[in-house]
């Protein structure tokens, strides 16, 4: 009304600005900003998903923009130890026999590292204090230290773990995590101000044990992490495919490992069913987890369930607990249960192979057949009572419930208060990036709605004075 009673009072270009603004103020509030979410980035890696790693070459998601890298971080041939043929033949031995000793691993894989909610990024294992450049030029785009604490690598200071970000234009982001930086590149960008060219030293990988450098390496776009391989020039693709490829013929032969794919999709979520990553919620550890700042850094604190139909049977074939044994066709997937960081009076379960003892994918009992060495015990069948509870927004608020019992029969009791119930987690992206647009779109909205009124307001009391 108000709206209506100020237009009439206005002559033709007060009432043509006050459209425009109302204009943009309902193209916000219906339209507001928001980066990529999981689901997106599940459709674009539904398509990237091949039998084989060549297939990907020349592939570019018509989804996103990337910006391509004519230049890798390390250099392929120390990495994959051209230089010592010696040394790459023992570790692709150790692969063929079922020891992971990778020097890059898969994308997007949650049996690949310690990150069983998924690791969206590429792991360099250099094994050595490889350099670490900028793979194109861009300005920095965060930097943050982790360790504070100083060492000497080949004579020069560094500082050791940090994190750094490239900001490489076009929404697109590329970042190194644990890289160590020489001194002289932290006074410089420690202030958050710094501009990289092509091929510039960033540092080098952490040292974590003898032999052990690791550094993880991030394609961001519009904060959200992507297989960086559609990114590499078409050369580039030819190589990392050729080297990369000669891990994958040892892992076909090992056939313990799940997630072989140089891109693998990082959705394992399949709808309606118990498959998928779960986080948290709520039982009888919400005191000790109420200030965790990464649920999934503990015992607990997040589990995965992935599907044997998500797995690559090129490459996941064996049975994990006996190597001369095939794995037989009533295996139906794998569990995790959350990092090694203890949760007081929680027993672990650890990696294990998953049966279906009882009923279906959404309620039932599963027999889970330990792989590793944590509280059950190792090939020892763990008996996990679950059941989904599908709620009214899809996948986003699915809930999980799920118990551990020593027994078939104690299972078969039903849920006790020991049961935890989890949410469905769909992936990381930038919280405190995702915060401040939201909070930015709802002032800006709030900012131009009180233009809007206070235009109409003012034209009105002019006319009334007018009128008087």
């Amino acid at each position: 009304m108000l709206y209506i009673i100020g237009v009439v009072s206005m002559n033709k270009s007060q009432t043509k600005i006050v459209n425009i603004l109302l204009t943009l103020f309902v193209l916000l509030m219906f339209n507001p900003i928001t980066s990529i979410n999981a689901s997106t980035q599940t459709e674009i890696y539904e398509k990237m998903v091949k039998n084989d790693s060549s297939d990907c070459i020349g592939y570019y998601p018509t989804d996103i923009e990337y910006v391509t890298l004519e230049t890798f971080p390390v250099d392929l041939d120390l990495l994959f130890w051209n230089d010592q043929p010696s040394v790459l033949a023992e570790k692709l031995n150790n692969i063929g026999n079922g020891t992971f000793d990778w020097m890059l691993t898969p994308w997007g894989g949650h049996f690949v590292s310690s990150h069983f909610e998924g690791a969206n990024k590429w792991y360099f294992y250099c094994a050595r204090p490889l350099e670490i450049i900028a793979p194109t030029s861009g300005k920095l785009s965060n930097y943050i230290v982790h360790n504070g604490t100083f060492s000497y690598i080949n004579g020069t200071e560094v500082m050791n773990d940090v994190r750094l970000g490239i900001d490489i234009g076009s929404n697109c982001v590329v970042e190194f995590e644990h890289l160590t930086i020489p001194v002289s590149l932290h006074e410089q960008v420690k202030d958050n101000r710094h501009t990289f060219t092509e091929g510039d030293l960033l540092g080098f990988p952490t040292e974590s044990g003898p032999d052990h450098w690791t550094i993880d390496f991030h394609y961001m776009y519009k904060k959200l992490n992507y297989c960086p391989y559609p990114a590499l020039s078409i050369s580039l693709q030819e190589e990392i495919v050729s080297l990369y490829n000669l891990q994958y013929e040892r892992a076909k032969q090992a056939g313990v490992y799940p997630e072989s794919h140089l891109c693998n999709n990082f959705s394992i979520s399949i709808a309606e069913t118990l498959w998928g990553v779960w986080e948290y919620s709520d039982g009888p550890f919400n005191e000790h987890f109420s200030n965790a700042d990464r649920l999934f850094g503990y015992a607990a604190g997040g589990i995965t369930l992935l599907s044997r139909d998500l797995t690559n049977p090129d490459t996941f074939w064996r049975n994990l607990n006996h190597p001369t044994e095939n794995m037989t066709s009533d295996f139906v997937g794998l569990f995790e249960d959350g990092h090694t960081t203890p949760t007081p009076g929680y027993d672990r379960v650890g990696e294990s192979m998953i049966k279906l003892a009882e009923g279906d994918n959404m309620n039932g009992i599963l027999e889970l057949i330990t792989a590793s060495y944590d509280d059950w015990g190792h090939d020892v069948s763990v008996y996990a009572r679950f059941s989904v509870n599908l709620r009214d927004d899809g996948l986003e608020d699915d809930l999980l419930t799920i118990e551990y019992f020593g027994s078939l029969v104690d299972a078969q009791a039903g849920f006790t208060d020991d049961a935890i119930t989890y949410l469905r987690f769909l992936g990381f992206e930038d919280s405190s990036t995702a915060t401040w647009i939201i909070v930015l779109a709802v002032v800006g909205n709030a900012l131009l709605l009180g233009i809007i009124i206070t235009i109409v307001v003012v034209v009105v009391k002019r006319k009334k004075k007018v009128t008087e």
